[in-house]
């Protein structure tokens, strides 16, 4: 079977420690990213995008992201529906969210030309 290239430049971290994942994987997580961040106004996606989780932060305060330096605002519903839709998706991932639960996740992310 042929490789799969690579959509995005993507990293995931979790507990400040950056996973290792295959192509699949890093397209499909790159894949609901871009599902998200071309709805929201303020992201372009001609800069590197970082998403940070704090699952354990009061709502409102529970996702950060920037897009190259500007800061997004995001509501908080809107906060809830990328926190869980990712961590969702992370959490099916050998088991990485038993071992770090409740542990901070970021994603660094841009579209490969």
């Amino acid at each position: 079977m042929e490789k799969k290239a690579l959509k995005y430049g993507l990293k995931l971290y979790i507990d400040g420690k950056r996973i290792a994942t295959k192509p699949f994987i890093l397209n499909t997580l790159g894949n609901v990213c871009h599902g998200f961040f071309t709805e929201l106004n303020e992201v372009t996606e001609d800069r590197v995008i970082l998403l940070e989780i704090f699952s354990k932060e009061p709502q409102g305060k529970q996702v950060i992201m920037k897009c190259g330096e500007f800061l997004v605002e995001i509501k908080p519903f809107v906060q809830d529906l990328i926190m869980k839709t990712l961590l969702g998706f992370i959490s099916s991932l050998n088991g990485l969210l038993e071992s770090f639960p409740h542990s901070p996740v970021k994603i660094e992310y841009q579209v490969k030309n």
